[in-house]
């Protein structure tokens, strides 16, 4: 991912509306880009040279998206807020999530094609069992693939870790240690594939070149449509209440 250095919030007249936008500077960019997200808003970023003075310009001739963007992430962001672990995601299937209290030692999950039924003490106690589960499968899986597409691209990785990063779906660093979100599970098969594949390819080039995405392609022809889903899904999963 782009490191980003935040230079300034400001705010523009859009059609009679004030929206506020962070600026941030991009050592990689070549070109301005807008960016929204239900927790931050508006970014706008730019290259490490720019024109100050072409922002807002830049921002006009952009208003009807942004306006458009703002709208539906606001509505997104209502239906998050109401939402409630009835429903959960597995595999980028959505499941009902059916919670029984018992008084057993041991808590239960079981998975079946449309449901996941969690057996616990309190509901709180259900929260954790799920995401130990959710952790579980992640470890498994990705385990498992990295070491098939590390064989296939030909690269090797140190250490594998499974964490909460809720800015990161995967990451590489120069050691060779490669770390990825445990909500990695809840997305589709074939985009966890391209997430371990973009993160393995990093190996061979530390950066997002041309040449990265032509060696990604390789290994996933339809990386294209996989970011897209990532980014189209992002907040979503990333405010399920686990």
């Amino acid at each position: 991912m782009q490191r980003l250095k935040l230079v300034t919030i400001d705010d523009i007249v859009i059609d009679g509306r004030v929206v506020k936008y962070n600026l941030k500077q991009s050592f990689r960019a070549r070109h301005v880009r807008l960016e929204i997200r239900i927790k931050s808003g508006l970014s706008v970023i730019v290259p490490r040279r720019y024109n100050p003075l072409e922002i807002k310009r830049f921002l006009q001739s952009k208003s009807r998206w942004i306006l458009n963007k703002l709208e539906e992430y606001q509505v997104l962001n209502n239906q998050l807020d109401n939402q409630t672990l009835d429903n959960v995601v597995y595999l980028g299937k959505p499941l009902k999530l059916m919670q029984l209290q018992g008084e057993q030692e041991y808590a239960q999950l079981s998975l079946t094609l449309d449901k996941i039924l969690v057996t616990a003490s309190t509901k709180e106690r259900t929260g954790q069992v799920l995401k130990e589960w959710y952790l579980d499968e992640a470890k498994e899986l990705i385990t498992q693939k990295a070491a098939g597409f590390s064989r296939k691209i030909g690269v090797k990785y140190n250490k594998l870790t499974i964490k909460s990063a809720r800015t990161r779906w995967g990451s590489c660093s120069r050691l060779g240690n490669l770390n990825f979100n445990w909500k990695i599970i809840m997305v589709p098969e074939m985009v966890i594939d391209y997430i371990v594949i973009h993160e393995l390819c990093h190996l061979k080039r530390m950066d997002h070149s041309s040449e990265f995405w032509k060696l990604v392609k390789i290994y996933s022809p339809d990386y294209y449509q996989h970011r897209k889903w990532l980014k189209e899904h992002e907040a979503e999963i990333n405010r399920l209440p686990i």
